[in-house]
């Protein structure tokens, strides 16, 4: 958890984000949500791990509440699926301009 508390962030969401881009790749993230009741996704909310995840960001941002921490962790799981398909057509984009040089 310390080392995950050093992770930096302005506020609740983007330390979270931090946090999880520093657990997780974007294609890993996708087979995951946070109760893991939808198409066979794995379930976060009961490993250890998101003990961890609350308990890092609470120490890096003492005011925060672990709702707040959930929503964002739920947030950056949902979107995880739309960050491949970017990462997908940023390789394609620059593997095209590459080839026309």
């Amino acid at each position: 958890s310390l080392y995950f508390a050093s992770i930096g962030g302005k506020d609740v969401g983007s330390r979270v984000n931090n946090v999880l881009r520093h657990l997780f790749t974007n294609s890993l993230a996708t087979d995951y949500s946070f109760y893991g009741q939808r198409n066979e996704k794995k379930a976060l909310n009961v490993l250890r791990l998101k003990n961890v995840i609350v308990d890092a960001v609470k120490i890096g941002l003492p005011g925060s509440t672990e709702i707040d921490i959930e929503n964002a962790i739920k947030i950056w799981l949902k979107h995880a699926r739309g960050r491949v398909l970017a990462e997908i057509k940023k390789k394609s984009t620059s593997l095209k301009s590459d080839t026309l040089k």
